[in-house]
């Protein structure tokens, strides 16, 4: 059986770039349909009686899911009180009531400190971490950006760990460009110099943890010589493939492009752009040509030697205008 059959990505014979795309009708239909969070407020009153701890993955406010847990505490033990809370959170015990009743916000420091106190696993960290920002936005923007992340936290809670390793290697950005590094001649395993190349956007554990991701996936292993290297080749994702991951992974990236915009080089980065009118029923045709130029980029990053450098290249085509109805 061949390793791309055996880890289940598709790969090709091209050594050093990740081949990404799918046919997303658009990042707001994630963000629109507010059913999968929304759908989940009742929750809260039915666990606040429950002899279990509560489920964070089923709370769209972290304060109520502050409650609930303290709640829970409350029925195990008749003396657990606000202060033992506080002290396991590392905060004052007279802001406990301030948080939870919203006259005042955590801040991210403090929201880590609380989720050490609550006992939360690596994955229910991230989405009560990504719960605070949710509920504390004013930014529209940021907040449906937040609500679609809290989405996605709550598909991988759905997956075994094999499928949530491959669901991570698309939705976390940093994952495809590790994977794309280890392909570089120049490449160190040092989580500290992957942060750093990364321009210090991820922490040195999560490029470790993602390190080990990549080696259960069958997608990077080592060499008799001890060194890293990939398994798979160019990695590409089915026609079908339109899950959460994909859509987080081309979110992702575009965020990534808009800081670009702001704080590269000039000689460093390219952007083009052009608005253009066309019948509908042509569509099909200019996709076919984005995906044909998305491959002779990849072929000619494949056959150079000597990579230095990993870059992103994002081809986005879209309609600004509604549907002419009357047509």
């Amino acid at each position: 059986m061949s390793q791309s059959k055996k880890n289940g990505f598709k790969a090709s014979k091209s050594h050093v770039v990740s081949d990404v795309y799918s046919d997303i009708g658009g990042l707001g239909v994630a963000i629109e349909n507010k059913s999968p969070i929304m759908g989940s407020v009742a929750m809260y009153e039915e666990v606040k009686g429950v002899k279990q701890k509560p489920e964070i993955f089923e709370f769209i406010n972290y304060r109520e899911y502050l409650d609930a847990f303290y709640q829970y505490k409350k029925k195990q033990n008749s003396s657990y009180s606000y202060k033992v809370f506080a002290r396991r959170a590392d905060v004052a015990a007279s802001s406990l009531p301030m948080i939870l009743s919203g006259k005042r916000n955590l801040t991210e420091k403090a929201g880590r400190k609380f989720a050490s106190a609550l006992d939360l696993d690596f994955y229910e960290q991230e989405y009560f971490e990504n719960l605070i920002k949710f509920n504390q936005t004013d930014d529209e923007v940021q907040r449906a950006q937040f609500e679609n992340l809290l989405k996605s936290h709550r598909y991988q809670k759905k997956l075994n760990k094999m499928d949530r390793a491959k669901y991570d290697f698309f939705a976390k950005w940093y994952m495809v460009a590790i994977y794309v590094m280890v392909g570089m001649e120049s490449f160190d395993p040092d989580p500290r110099w992957i942060m750093k190349r990364l321009k210090r956007r991820v922490s040195s554990l999560e490029t470790s943890n993602a390190l080990e991701e990549l080696e259960k996936l069958g997608l990077i292993g080592k060499s008799s010589e001890g060194k890293y290297k990939q398994l798979s080749g160019s990695i590409t994702t089915e026609e079908e493939n339109r899950s959460q991951a994909i859509t987080n992974y081309h979110s992702s990236m575009t965020s990534l492009a808009q800081a670009a915009i702001a704080y590269e080089k000039k000689e460093d980065i390219e952007f083009n752009g052009a608005t253009v009118s066309i019948p509908r029923s042509e569509l099909p045709k200019f996709k076919e040509k984005i995906r044909e130029f998305r491959k002779e980029i990849n072929k000619l990053a494949s056959s150079l030697k000597g990579s230095t450098d990993v870059y992103q290249l994002n081809v986005s085509f879209f309609p600004l205008t509604d549907k002419d109805e009357k047509k």
